[in-house]
């Protein structure tokens, strides 16, 4: 990542400009294209969070609150947060992933490509039987394996491996 490249936050389907004072402490984090790096608000909080750069937009700095405020109030899904720094915090090494099929791409340490597609649910939330196997099936086709995150009330996350049997009737 060039210390010179362009910085946006993606929120709800606006794209907005931000600056990091330390660009370089965030390698790995966002997505490059074209010159540019592109944040989903988990990556800006989880950066925000761990004081790994600070961030201004339109010339004033970003808290975390602030963000998280902004960001909630565009529809942003705070589990999708939660899980991502779950991971990260176990030495993931994470990309967005496809919507609406799932919400993260994982892999261990840096491993390429990711071996794990995450589906993220909330405990209680209401799920399509038909769109949950869409989704998983979607990633074993990439022959990819599907974890299903589930965040609870209280914000823990449990982990399951998905798979499709096809059993003997």
């Amino acid at each position: 990542m060039s210390k010179r490249a362009k910085f946006f936050l993606l929120i709800g389907d606006k794209k907005e400009e931000v600056s990091l004072e330390s660009p370089e402490a965030i390698a790995g984090i966002g997505q490059e294209e074209d010159g540019a790096v592109y944040l989903m608000p988990y990556e800006a909080l989880y950066i925000l969070e761990k004081g790994l750069s600070r961030m201004t937009l339109n010339g004033a700095e970003v808290e975390f609150q602030g963000l998280f405020r902004m960001a909630t109030e565009s529809g942003f899904n705070t589990s999708v947060y939660l899980v991502y720094r779950d991971l990260k915090e176990k030495g993931y090494y994470i990309k967005r992933g496809l919507e609406p099929y799932y919400q993260l791409s994982v892999a261990r340490g840096g491993e390429a490509p990711s071996s794990y597609k995450v589906i993220i649910l909330k405990e209680g939330e209401f799920v399509r039987a038909l769109k949950l196997l869409k989704g998983i099936k979607e990633i074993i086709k990439e022959n990819r394996e599907p974890l299903l995150a589930i965040v609870d009330r209280r914000g823990e996350i449990t982990y399951y491996k998905a798979f499709i049997f096809h059993g003997e009737a």
